[in-house]
């Protein structure tokens, strides 16, 4: 497709919000003391909170595969595409500076609120892409969008963290990060069919409809802590 041709994949940016996420003091203690407390094996996993949770990192994943092909796709149709990266890279910074922010914030909302806050941001974020023009808009765009990245992956790693049993915290994670993965190939494939279609506006329409479907699937996914939504 022609969003694509001859260009290497640049890291996503969501790697460096789970890196950062990975990175946060009160996270990892947090992770340790369940697995100091660990139960049995098979206790069950909770799908009933890791399913939406999961299906909500497949819609993210699509925004973030779609995002990335249409932006190629829009430097090249400007004939910019050497600053496809850079752009991409203004986006992971957003999504940098806000992962040090939420570690450096102690939280009253609940994992579960957060992640439903972090969803509708994100997909709100998405609403100019379709009408941006030439590349500084979309190298704005973008960066104000990545603010919102780091936030909502924390907080999905949170959901997991608080309600899959220790024992199995790896593997909830794995099936957080797994649909996270799976929503990226599709996201990329039509988002390039639509940009060879009907050009780089149409596009754009991909990531913000992935965003208003990742905080629709986002509000069922309910809190057992202390009764909270």
């Amino acid at each position: 497709m022609a969003a694509v041709q001859g260009d290497a994949p640049v890291p996503f940016p969501h790697l460096i919000a789970v890196l950062v996420g990975v990175a946060l003091p009160q996270v990892g203690s947090s992770v340790r003391a369940r697995r100091a407390h660990a139960g049995d094996a098979r206790e069950p996993l909770g799908w009933r909170i890791l399913l939406p949770v999961a299906l909500t990192a497949t819609a993210l994943g699509t925004l973030f595969g779609s995002t990335e092909v249409v932006t190629f796709a829009f430097t090249e149709q400007l004939g910019r595409q050497v600053l496809a990266g850079p752009l991409l890279a203004t986006w992971a910074l957003g999504s940098l500076l806000a992962g040090v922010a939420t570690g450096s914030v102690p939280w009253r909302a609940s994992p579960t609120r957060r992640l439903r806050l972090g969803a509708g941001a994100m997909a709100c974020a998405m609403l100019p892409l379709p009408f941006v023009t030439s590349i500084p808009a979309l190298g704005a765009a973008l960066f104000v969008a990545g603010f919102a990245i780091a936030p909502t992956l924390i907080a999905m790693v949170a959901v997991v963290e608080a309600h899959v049993p220790a024992s199995r915290l790896t593997e909830g994670i794995s099936w957080s990060t797994t649909g996270l993965t799976a929503g990226i190939a599709p996201g990329a494939a039509v988002a390039g069919r639509l940009v060879d279609r009907d050009g780089t506006s149409a596009g754009f329409t991909v990531p913000l409809a992935a965003g208003v479907v990742a905080v629709t699937v986002a509000l069922f996914v309910r809190s057992a802590e202390s009764g909270h939504p």
